[in-house]
């Protein structure tokens, strides 16, 4: 590293990170650009992808912006590409090659093309350069920067002492996609060994890119998942200091991006626990989630909650496509749906949230598909009984995005202010869970196990008035009977339903035997 970027280092904090260890080391970022060389000083962090043998023989955009990422991230392997060339072949490449690359920076704009979804398929943070047009209006960010899932940075000047001193560059793009500014007036080495300064938003990319890089490295270190492109951008968004006013501004986007300067702690639950451990839960919220796999809601939840094999799935409720609620995980052994390494709810510790909360997952990854109306509404039942139960509030009601960084449960938040074009609104569900329970839900329901259990469900049946519905295949509770105020279960295990009367035997003479019991 150049130790003339050491004052641009300490500007966003990388210098704490760098000397606790967080240099990059096994972090792979792949550099879209031009096709000038790799200087010899440079191989030692840099690697070719030239499918097209387009690489040429003298430094060009890519040499320089390469260098700022190693000046940001210097243990970073840097994957350079000759994007304006062989985009499609490149994007063949990553296809060939997924899991490899973590981040990707582009310092280029372009006329608006399908070619950079490659990326948005992957998943890959993508940091680009707002442009360097002087255009602060609504739409002033540069193609690919203002796309919705790539990393917009404008260029912020931390070195020199003339009118934009500690401020946003005059000539640095901004708009409505302005995520954030990072330094630009980056020191690297020229094809003679001379130092250059090398500026633009081409410029204050990488090193934005180098610097969520060493939170990556902090994450992957701790044995923390990597990071997807909502994760990536609300860490950046949250993480910022202002420039200009006081939040957002077309100027400045959220601010200077700067990494904390406390290093997060996690904690490491011991080894010794395994995800089936006896634990007596105390409720004290309830976390939402997604399945997250890229996959539609009419996906059944029973082929996707339990990814792991685990003795029972990482969820203690789940919700299908069509409002059918299934019982996951007992509330009498520790949870397995969340962890917390986000500022102000990780101080409650690591494991607070398994502890504590019921997870609630939903079959569907709703960056993608919309929420069926029939899952909405049995969410909504489903979270006002669990309130009832455990004597929760809504504040006590959780997205997952909101206790850590992920876009889990991939929807609009305004809770996850940096989740901003969902496919449903957290608002709307609150709306919801507070009005009253309609009209049309059954006061009680009676579910029998088989049909076997049949007469003795219909004596009880007639007593209450009442529907009859019987279990489909897996256990399942058909969503009408769910939503009863009173679920009376005829044979098989309990269900779950917070106000259940379980009438049930060992066979289905034993069962009548309970029923007896129950008409007196």
């Amino acid at each position: 590293m150049l130790k003339e970027n050491d004052e641009a280092r300490k500007e966003v904090n990388l210098d704490i990170w760098h000397k606790a260890g967080y240099d990059g080391e096994g972090i792979n970022i792949l550099l879209c650009d031009l096709n000038g060389t790799i200087l010899p000083h440079m191989k030692e962090y840099c690697v070719s992808v030239d499918p097209e043998k387009k690489m040429v023989n003298e430094p060009k955009h890519n040499t320089y912006t390469a260098q700022v990422l190693h000046e940001a991230l210097p243990k970073a392997t840097i994957y350079v590409a000759p994007w304006t060339f062989s985009a499609k072949e490149i994007g063949e490449w990553l296809d060939a090659n997924p899991g490899l690359i973590h981040l990707a920076n582009v310092s280029l704009s372009s006329p608006v093309s399908s070619e950079y979804d490659v990326f948005k398929r992957h998943n890959i943070p993508v940091c680009c350069s707002s442009g360097n047009n002087s255009k602060r209006t609504k739409y002033g960010v540069s193609f690919p920067a203002d796309l919705e899932w790539t990393i917009a940075v404008g260029a912020y000047n931390w070195a020199d002492k003339g009118l934009y001193a500690n401020d946003v560059v005059d000539y640095s793009n901004g708009g409505e996609a302005l995520d954030a500014v990072s330094c630009t007036n980056i020191w690297v080495k020229t094809q003679e060994g001379n130092l250059l300064k090398y500026t633009g938003t081409s410029t204050s990319s990488p090193w934005g890119c180098g610097t969520l890089g060493a939170y990556l490295h902090w994450r992957l270190k701790n044995g923390l998942p990597t990071l997807g492109q909502s994760e990536a951008k609300t860490f950046i968004r949250e993480n910022c200091i202002d420039i200009r006013t006081e939040g957002f501004d077309y100027d400045s986007g959220h601010g200077l991006f700067c990494l904390p300067k406390e290093i997060p702690k996690v904690e490491i639950p011991p080894k010794e626990v395994p995800m089936s451990t006896p634990y007596n839960r105390n409720i004290q919220a309830l976390v939402i989630h997604h399945m997250g796999d890229g996959l539609p809601p009419e996906r059944s939840i029973l082929q996707r909650w339990n990814p792991y094999s685990y003795d029972y799935p990482e969820y203690d409720y789940g919700i299908e496509a069509d409002g059918t609620i299934r019982t996951g995980r007992p509330l009498s052994i520790q949870g397995s749906h969340a962890i917390s390494n986000k500022t102000p709810y990780n101080q409650r510790g690591y494991q607070w949230w398994n502890r504590n909360a019921i997870g609630v997952g939903l079959a569907g990854d709703f960056t993608l598909y919309p929420m069926p109306a029939a899952q909405f509404r049995a969410l909504v039942t489903l979270v006002k009984r669990l309130m009832a139960e455990h004597g929760l509030t809504l504040d006590n009601v959780y997205p997952h995005g909101q206790v850590t960084y992920t876009d889990c449960p991939g929807c609009t938040y305004s809770k996850v202010p940096a989740l901003t074009k969902g496919l449903w609104s957290y608002d709307e569900f609150e709306q919801a869970v507070l009005i009253e329970e309609e009209d049309d839900v059954l006061d009680v329901a009676v579910l029998l196990f088989t049909k076997e259990d049949y007469w003795a469900g219909v004596d009880v049946a007639a007593r209450h008035n009442c529907a009859v519905f019987v279990r489909p295949a897996g256990n399942t509770v058909p969503p009408d009977a769910w939503h009863a105020k009173q679920l009376i279960v005829i044979g098989g295990p309990t269900t779950g339903h917070a106000n259940e009367v379980l009438l049930s035997g060992n066979d289905k003479y034993d069962t009548a035997a309970a029923v007896a019991k129950y008409l007196g």
